[in-house]
């Protein structure tokens, strides 16, 4: 069957009047204008009484009702917590250190400073000219004595580095863009460069000091090296105990959270109230979350996991207390309730008004005449792609499932918003798309047509297999 599937989807390709509809299609544009009814202009009028209350809380009533949680008691394992533990040998620390020495090289860093002449124009032959005269002029003033980093203050252009007196700080060589970088790891302290070009100007550099590549020494780093070597150490630690523990929770049923903890060094814990969401000192983690409310964990009361919470964090669990979902009464929910019948039937009005105002621009009125009779604010006219973030993502994909205008004649709907409210929305044309805006992009765009082409041939092939098939049914082999 692979090879069926194979064979037929090599053999399918893109004509070019279908790419170019393709194209046509993912990279239309369509120019829109849009209003917004706010939910708020239509809430005021909408009262609501006890038994509109009472029937919308009874409609609705899976929408009250508390989370479903368990009381979870768990037993964690930290990287950190066994690095602290173990005890570290200073003849053992040393031989890691020495087999582990390069980690701990400084490279060769660099203090400049400099004075950055701009160039008017990117591609301006006067303006390059005049900009190198000038930075040769301040080279003058400095290999002449001129304090440096007063001249830095006075003519540098660098808005970062000008008032500090064109200082730069300390960097490694790949701090600067490399003609710069290059410059300035050839030189000698306190020597002064020619002006080197770069895309931001012409630089004048001054190499204040050096200080060469260096080795710490355990003495130096103690603290930062005896910290990698314990987390080094600890994260061996770590897995050979995941593992013993896993081993254990497979060939042992009716095992005691606690034993398990004080066995493998485990820190024991409870989260009274974990929910799908998560809760507690656990947070939120979907494969825990999944492992709790599992068969296995919440109906047989197994203890569950191990389970990563992160690199060097897992924990196993079990279920102490199941509390499914519970009705929370009328009283307790009433202004979320209240709140919802304001946002239908505010929702409501406000579709009405909107399907109004569409009827009278299909009539012959403007958007912005009425948008001013309904007291708000049309947006201007602008094109828009499928992806485009600006306008509201309900009123972009109405946009484009719209049918599309007749030439001079816009195409309008009536919009009911999922945050609550109306928009009126206006297609006043449509640009079709092309291939050439990016090339990379329109490569993906290709691979991704020819994708969807060839699933689509395949299960038209299959639904013409299914059309035409013959079943016959034995039903002797029951008897």
């Amino acid at each position: 069957m692979g090879q069926l599937e194979q064979s037929l989807q090599i053999g399918d390709f893109m004509t070019e009047t279908e790419i170019a509809r393709a194209f046509a299609l993912e990279n239309e544009q369509r120019e829109v204008r849009y209003a917004i009814l706010p939910l708020a202009g239509y809430t005021a009028a909408v009262k609501v009484d006890d038994a509109r209350a009472k029937a919308w809380y009874d409609a609705h009533a899976e929408d009250y009702l508390t989370p479903e949680s368990v009381r979870l008691q768990y037993a964690e394992l930290r990287l950190d917590t066994i690095a602290a533990a173990l005890t570290v040998d200073l003849a053992e620390l040393t031989a890691w250190y020495q087999q582990n020495q390069s980690r701990y090289v400084e490279a060769e860093k660099r203090r400049a400073r400099h004075i950055l002449i701009t160039v008017g124009g990117a591609k301006d032959a006067a303006a390059d000219a005049a900009a190198l005269a000038k930075a040769q002029q301040v080279l003058k003033e400095a290999r002449a004595g001129g304090d440096f980093a007063a001249l830095a203050k006075k003519y540098s252009q660098d808005p970062g580095s000008a008032r500090e007196g064109g200082d730069l700080g300390w960097a490694l060589r790949g701090a600067y863009v490399q003609a710069f970088s290059d410059k300035l790891f050839a030189m000698k302290a306190g020597e002064i460069s020619e002006p080197v070009k770069t895309q931001f100007g012409y630089h004048i550099i001054k190499l204040e000091e050096v200080q060469a590549q260096r080795a710490r020494t355990l003495s130096d780093a103690r603290s930062q090296i005896e910290g990698d070597y314990r987390r080094e150490r600890a994260s061996d630690v770590f897995g050979d105990r995941q593992e013993r523990l896993q081993q254990k929770l497979e060939s042992s049923v009716g095992a005691d959270v606690a034993a398990l903890a004080q066995e493998f060094g485990l820190t024991l814990g409870e989260v009274p109230e974990y929910t799908h969401a998560g809760g507690g000192a656990l947070g939120s983690n979907a494969d825990l979350t999944s492992l709790v409310y599992s068969d296995n964990v919440l109906k047989d009361q197994r203890i569950g996991g191990p389970v990563a919470l992160a690199d060097d964090r897992m924990v196993i669990v079990r279920v102490l207390e199941h509390h499914k979902p519970q009705a929370r009464s009328l009283a307790a929910v009433r202004a979320d309730v209240d709140a919802a019948v304001r946002k239908e039937e505010g929702t409501r009005a406000a579709r009405a008004a909107a399907e109004s105002a569409v009827k009278e621009l299909i009539a012959g009125a403007s958007l912005d005449e009425v948008a001013k009779r309904l007291k708000i604010a049309a947006s201007p006219a602008a094109f828009l792609g499928r992806g485009d973030p600006q306008p509201p993502a309900q009123i972009r994909d109405a946009a484009f499932a719209l049918v599309a205008p007749a030439a001079g004649k816009p195409a309008y709907q009536a919009i009911a918003m999922d945050q609550g409210g109306a928009a009126i929305l206006a297609v006043l044309s449509v640009k079709p798309g092309a291939p050439g805006a990016n090339a990379a992009s329109d490569q993906q765009l290709m691979a991704s047509f020819n994708q969807h082409h060839r699933e689509a041939e395949f299960a038209a092939y299959l639904a013409e297999m299914q059309r035409l098939a013959k079943i016959r049914k034995n039903l002797a082999i029951f008897n």
